[in-house]
């Protein structure tokens, strides 16, 4: 398996990447996932159905028409590609990926590269104007007609005290009726207390930490916008084809979609 020089930090897209069994990480990732994964081997599932959704909610999407998507938030490259997903279902897809991660940045390189219609922002996804305002955004997404938005891992790293819901508010209020946001993001809810406690234990000094919401604080990041059934679940019973609902975890992420009216 390839592994990288450790650079000295942990970043959310090598931890998620180790997490989900990937090999784009470094040894201080590995340091920081690998005891909780001991202890917690579930935690695995957990990472994967987040991922599920995001697959699931991509082709529905696709499948309503959207051929445009901007991702916030993106991690390591993948077999399950925004971009890939949708283009299965329509090959004019579009797709621009927004992320401040610099291990993502060195890897999105070889992504883009490969396609027309598929670009990397390296910025804050919290800096609105710069995306906006990015001559991929500006070649790629066309604001008079609907866009899928995915918030793909990313609120959970910001803290309350930095307005998470002012984040993702300023850059929904850009795109137009009709568009999409589909949202994951940890929770304490229904966790196991041992794990939630390694958790708080192993990120407490990490800079790259993430924060627990509760289904109530998901919920808010949607808004006044239209939530599509099944609601606000479980990432792994997230589904409008009717798949059956993952079993229990140890702990998990709620997830959804909403439409812009």
């Amino acid at each position: 398996m390839h592994m990288r020089v450790n650079p000295g930090l942990a970043t959310p897209s090598g931890v998620v990447d180790r997490v989900t069994g990937g090999s784009h990480h470094y040894a201080a990732d590995r340091a920081l996932a690998d005891p909780i994964l001991e202890a917690y081997p579930q935690v695995r599932e957990t990472a994967l159905d987040d991922l599920q959704f995001v697959g699931r909610a991509v082709v529905h999407l696709a499948q309503q028409g959207i051929d445009q998507f901007l991702i916030l938030g993106y991690r390591l490259p993948s077999e399950t590609e925004v971009h890939h997903v949708a283009q299965s279902v329509v090959p004019r897809a579009r797709v621009v990926y927004v992320s401040s991660d610099s291990v993502v940045s060195l890897q999105a390189s070889a992504l883009v590269s490969a396609s027309q219609r598929v670009a990397y922002i390296d910025s804050d996804p919290r800096n609105t104007d710069s995306i906006l305002n990015d001559p991929a955004t500006q070649s790629l997404i066309d604001f008079t007609r609907p866009v899928g938005v995915l918030f793909y891992g990313w609120l959970n790293y910001i803290a309350d005290r930095d307005d998470p819901y002012g984040a993702a508010q300023n850059l929904l209020e850009e795109v137009p009726s009709g568009s999409y946001v589909a949202i994951s993001h940890v929770t304490a809810d229904g966790i196991d207390p041992g794990l939630f406690n390694k958790i708080e234990s192993a990120y407490a000094d990490v800079p790259n930490r993430f924060y627990f919401r509760d289904h109530s604080q998901v919920t808010r990041f949607f808004a006044d916008w239209d939530i599509q059934e099944p609601g606000v679940v479980r990432c792994g019973d997230w589904s409008v084809q009717g798949q059956d609902p993952a079993p229990d975890r140890v702990m998990y992420a709620w997830c959804g979609l909403a439409r812009k009216p």
